[in-house]
């Protein structure tokens, strides 16, 4: 879906605990810095839809697992219409999530 990026991220791995990196300045997907926040959701539960206007987002999972439900009502995109499901876990391929401005999403914890 045009506006939508999956970005492989690296663990490393220490005895007393693992050091998740996120996003650095030099990463695809960085667009500057505005805020930063935690968001919560509990298994089987629903949030959305939501949509930034400005904003690009960049989603990280460090706990659990959670789906997200993305929609394209931007009139002048090639991906007008559509919907793309994507699934990010910190167990299995931990990934960030970008999302470019305009793009609806929604999101349900599933672990």
């Amino acid at each position: 879906m045009k506006g939508v990026s999956v970005h492989k991220l690296r663990q490393i791995a220490v005895p007393k605990g693992n050091v998740f990196l996120a996003m650095k300045a030099t990463d695809i997907g960085y667009a500057g810095f505005g805020e930063a926040y935690f968001s919560q959701i509990e298994h089987g539960a629903v949030k959305g839809w939501k949509k930034h206007n400005i904003a690009v987002l960049n989603i990280v999972v460090p706990l659990g697992k959670i789906r997200f439900i993305i929609y394209d009502d931007r009139q002048a995109s090639d991906t007008f219409g559509q919907f793309k499901e994507i699934i990010l876990s910190a167990d299995s391929e931990y990934k960030r999530l970008t999302l470019a401005p305009g793009l609806w999403m929604a999101f349900q914890g599933l672990g």
